[in-house]
């Protein structure tokens, strides 16, 4: 990794995740959903829960419970932002980040600067296979994070799953969870998946056509004798 990428790491890594210098825990969840065209959509929610007064104080200065801020990093000419909200749940002592948005390829997330650092992206294999791959960096180490802190990645592939590295599957989602000393380490989220193929018009449609074409050509010949 070069000086520039280094550096963008760095900086990304500590907007999101400096609330691990707090007493609070953070809980990050990120849902992707991949279409077959490698459009998609993907929804990220982020919740510290903090201990004390001073913890809540300093987690509303951070950089990501901020709207504008929150919007600068995810801008890119590929992604369309549907809502961003920030909102403080004094019931559970939760301050939350919530993002929505679509984008126009997977692999062109990396123009926006929250994903800079990422290492992932989808291969096409000579079988007619299709390969998911993402790199999780091993930041929270960094910043001594305690073992209550998780994050959470769901991804729903558009095609049969055929071998992955996964806590959970269901169908053609995937769940990846990290905590505790998983999250010192660089880890890769990973599957093999053959892609779904394209909607057919099912044989009876045509079938059923060519039924309702004879009996008019039928009606029509006797109607004229």
């Amino acid at each position: 990794m070069n000086k520039r990428n280094i550096n963008k790491t760095i900086k990304i890594l500590v907007l999101f995740f400096s609330a691990f210098f707090l007493h609070g825990c953070l809980n990050f969840t990120q849902v992707t959903t991949i279409k077959k065209d490698k459009t998609g959509s993907m929804f990220i929610h982020w919740q510290y829960n903090w201990i004390s007064g001073k913890d809540s104080l300093e987690a509303e200065r951070m950089y990501f419970f901020h709207k504008d801020s929150i919007k600068s990093l995810f801008s890119s000419k590929h992604i369309t932002i549907e809502s961003i909200e920030v909102y403080k749940d004094l019931n559970d002592s939760t301050i939350h980040g919530k993002i929505e948005f679509d984008f126009d390829n997977f692999d062109s997330l990396k123009t926006a600067e929250a994903f800079s650092y990422g290492d992932f992206g989808i291969t096409e294999n000579d079988d007619g296979t299709e390969t998911f791959s993402q790199h999780v960096q091993p930041f929270i180490s960094s910043f001594g994070a305690a073992s209550k802190n998780k994050i959470i990645y769901v991804f729903y592939l558009p095609g049969k799953i055929l071998k992955h590295n996964a806590d959970k599957i269901s169908r053609n989602k995937l769940t990846w969870e990290f905590s505790g000393e998983k999250l010192s380490k660089s880890l890769l989220m990973k599957a093999v998946y053959k892609p779904f193929n394209l909607k057919e018009t099912p044989r009876i449609i045509y079938y059923l056509t060519v039924f309702v074409l004879l009996i008019v050509i039928i009606f029509l010949f006797y109607k004229r004798k």
